[in-house]
């Protein structure tokens, strides 16, 4: 249930479909001749829009995530595993066409076929199933297992966790395939604004990890600036507002023991991330 209704719920935190959905209600009020109703519903959304347009407030909120967790500085010597999370491929399309369509997130398959060549004796774990309603036949790690092969890596040296849908049944689902031992050391790979969520789950499922983010699109060092692209400026917002709100409700809903993970610092618990 939690699956279906977060979708829907994604649905309408999109701040485009927002717009729509406040702009048929304003029209809605004017045909009704509540124009006093449709004339204040349409100087919020006109506010709103301009807000998001001129003020970068969605960049801000992805920049920090993209830098809640840094890159290690260095790696250890061996690691047991390597668990990367899906996103880099996308299973229906590539049904359809025959042909692999990759997605935004290809950083991640690098990044994992680097760790693998770096780590040839660790154990290797691609989780992704499907992600959509409608298309849980295609499996995004069968065809992930292609473009690793494409890369070098050979098929065999690929654990395939192909159920999950979404990131709690990712790490769950990962986690009982391979069974990690107590004091094993595993990398985990994902977007670098997807691993505070990624990480707060692995911590509430007593999954120890180093954090090895990817797939940014931000600098450090990135001065934020008044702008006027209202297309940008809510996509940034929503995908900000993706990870911080999917925070929240898996904080809500038991799947993470906390609101905004951040980083162990060495001392206290070294390798959790």
């Amino acid at each position: 249930m939690f699956f279906y209704l977060s979708k829907i719920f994604y649905f309408l935190l999109n701040p485009i479909n927002v717009f729509l959905i406040l702009m048929l209600v304003s029209v809605i009020f004017a045909w009704m001749n509540w124009f006093k109703l449709a004339r204040g519903l349409m100087t919020v959304i006109v506010t709103l829009a301009l807000l998001i347009t001129v003020f970068p407030i969605g960049t801000w909120g992805r920049i920090h995530l993209e830098q809640r967790f840094p890159p290690p500085a260095i790696l250890p010597a061996d690691v047991d595993g390597i668990l990367v999370l899906g996103g880099a491929v996308n299973p229906a399309l590539s049904a359809e066409y025959q042909q692999l369509i990759l997605q935004s997130n290809i950083e991640r398959l690098f990044a994992f076929a680097e760790l693998i060549e770096h780590y040839p004796q660790a154990k290797a774990v691609y989780s992704g199933g499907s992600g959509s309603l409608f298309s849980q036949e295609y499996k995004e790690a069968t065809l992930a297992r292609d473009v690793l092969e494409k890369l070098h890596i050979p098929a065999s040296k690929i654990l395939i966790e192909d159920q999950s849908r979404n990131t709690y049944e990712n790490i769950k689902l990962s986690k009982k395939l391979v069974k990690p031992e107590p004091g094993e050391t595993w990398i985990l790979v994902t977007s670098a604004a997807h691993m505070p969520r990624a990480i707060g789950i692995a911590r509430h499922l007593d999954w120890k990890f180093i954090p090895f983010p990817v797939d940014y699109n931000f600098g450090k060092e990135m001065v934020i600036s008044l702008q006027f692209q209202f297309y940008k400026g809510a996509g940034d917002l929503y995908s900000a507002l993706y990870e911080f709100i999917g925070l929240l409700m898996y904080k809500l809903t038991d799947k993470t023991g906390e609101l905004y993970p951040a980083p162990i610092r060495e001392n206290d618990d070294k390798g959790t991330g």
